[in-house]
C-alpha cells in the first residue's frame, strides 16, 4: 500500500477509505522501529512478535520495561518525535483515551515517542485510561493501579518532566476479569478519577456502545 500511495500517511487514508473508517488514523511516528522489553529475570526479548502471547507463547516473567529499538537486534535508536500533526490533533482533542488492547505493545508503546506526553498534558480534555477487563498476557503481575503509573512514567520519562497524560480510570468491577486487581481506594489515593460502569458483556467481551456511552459523557465533563 505505501508503495502505491507513495507514503505512510496516503496509504493509512487509502485503507481507511477501502474499508469505511470513521474519523482520522494517524500514526505517532513514521519510523520503522521495534519494541524491546526488560523482563523481571533480567532477560531482554526485542519484537512485538515475542511479547504479546499471540504468535508465540505468552512470556510466564513480567514485563518490567520497555523501549524503541532499530532493529530485531535490538541495535539502540534516537528517540523518535510525534509528527507535528499527531501533536496538534492530541492538543486539540475533546476526549484522549488510552483504550483496551495489549499493555505494553498496544497502548504504553504509543507514550514512547517524545512529543506524545507533552501534547496529551497540553490537552484541556480528560484523559481516561480504559483497562483491559479480560485476561491480558501483557500485564501480568500488574494491577491497574501499576499499569496506570505505568503509563504516566513513561510518558513522563521520554519527555524528562512530570505531566498529566491520565486523570480518570475507567472500570467495570461488577462485571470485568482484572487478575491484578482493581485498588479503587489506591487509585483516587494517587490522584485518579475512578469511574466504575457497566461496559462488559459475557466472556469479558465489551459491549461497545455501553462503553461509547461512558466515554461521551465524560467528553462534556471535566475531571474533577
Amino acid at each position: 500500500a505505501i508503495m502505491q500511495h507513495g507514503s505512510f500517511i496516503a496509504a493509512i487514508d487509502a485503507i481507511g477509505t477501502a474499508v469505511g473508517t470513521r474519523g482520522t488514523v494517524r500514526p505517532v511516528v513514521s519510523d520503522n522501529l521495534h519494541i524491546a522489553a526488560r523482563l523481571a529475570d533480567g532477560r531482554t526479548v526485542v519484537g512485538q512478535h515475542l511479547l504479546t502471547g499471540k504468535e508465540c507463547q505468552a512470556l510466564n516473567v513480567q514485563i518490567e520495561d520497555i523501549w524503541l529499538v532499530s532493529d530485531l537486534q535490538g541495535t539502540p535508536c534516537e528517540l523518535p518525535v510525534a509528527t507535528s500533526e499527531t501533536r496538534t490533533l492530541i492538543e486539540d482533542a475533546d476526549l484522549l483515551c488510552l483504550p483496551i488492547g495489549s499493555f505494553w505493545t498496544s497502548v504504553a508503546a504509543n507514550l514512547l515517542p517524545r512529543g506524545v506526553g507533552a501534547s496529551v498534558s497540553r490537552a484541556q480534555c480528560r484523559k481516561v485510561y480504559v483497562p483491559n477487563p479480560g485476561i491480558d498476557p501483557e500485564m501480568l503481575g500488574l494491577s491497574v493501579l501499576q499499569a496506570t503509573r505505568k503509563l504516566v512514567e513513561l510518558a513522563e520519562r521520554a519527555e524528562g518532566h512530570e505531566g498529566r497524560v491520565i486523570d480518570t480510570v475507567v472500570v467495570d468491577t461488577m462485571h470485568g476479569s482484572y487478575p491484578g486487581g482493581v485498588d479503587i481506594a489506591g487509585l483516587r489515593t494517587a490522584g485518579f478519577e475512578v469511574v466504575d460502569a457497566s461496559f462488559v458483556g459475557a466472556g469479558d467481551r465489551v459491549q461497545a456502545a455501553a462503553l461509547a456511552h461512558v466515554l461521551l459523557s465524560l467528553a462534556t465533563t471535566r475531571a474533577s
